[in-house]
Order: C-alpha cells, then structure tokens, then sequence
C-alpha cells in the first residue's frame, strides 16, 4: 500500500508535465505559423469571429494590456500600439490567425501580448 502512495503522485506528475509541455509546444507552434503568416501578408483582411462583439474586443484589449505590463512593457509604449488603430488591426490580424490554427481566445490575447513585449524588446535594442 505504501508503494502506491509512492508510484500514483510520481506518475501524475510526470502525466502532468508531460500535458503541459504538449499544450506549451502546440502553443508555440501555432503562434509561429500564425506570425508567419502575418509577416508574409497572408489573409491581410482576416479578423477574428469576436471582432464584432464589442465585450470580447475590450477583453481582448484589456488582457493585451494587463500582460502586456506584467512583461515590463511601459504603459506609453503599449499605448502607442493598442491606442493606434493600424498597431490595434495588427495584433486582431495575428489573433484571426491564431484562431484559424485552432488557438483559444486565451492563447490569441498572449500571443498579442508577446507582439507587443518583442517589439519593446527589439526598440530597446535599438536604443529607443
């Protein structure tokens, strides 16, 4: 009996982190056909199924925002982007795809959110 106690919570961790990697890499791997596809200009006019429901749109803004600063984006530079009509058409672009790929609503904020957070890594670079 005390073997059990012992093997069961070993097999459900590895069970778990063998789960979670496999929904991290899905995710990855979504979000990099999805940026390709958006570096490349396919599917320019796409937009994702909740663009016209204005309570997920500000969800969606709202979650940009709250990850977007957690990573150490300045609140004027996620500005500069969400506030922008042409940055905002970018990040809903990327979304659309992401859920073309199959991603959740949740994986489509984050992977905004990474935009955002490299492109303020890339601008620090430069020395902006």
């Amino acid at each position: 009996m005390t073997i059990i106690w012992c093997v069961v919570p070993i097999l459900l961790l590895f069970f778990g982190k063998a789960w979670s990697s496999s929904k991290i890499r899905e995710y990855y791997s979504r979000s990099q056909r999805a940026l390709q596809a958006t570096v490349a200009r396919e599917m320019d006019e796409q937009q994702p199924s909740w663009i016209t429901d204005v309570s997920r749109r500000a969800e969606f803004t709202a979650g940009l925002c709250e990850l977007s600063l957690k990573k150490g984006v300045p609140d004027w530079f996620l500005e500069s982007i969400a506030g922008n009509e042409e940055g905002m058409h970018f990040l809903t672009r990327h979304a659309a795809l992401m859920e073309s790929f199959g991603a959740p609503f949740r994986d489509q904020i984050q992977a905004a959110a990474e935009l955002v957070d490299g492109a303020w890594q890339r601008s620090q670079s430069r020395g902006y």
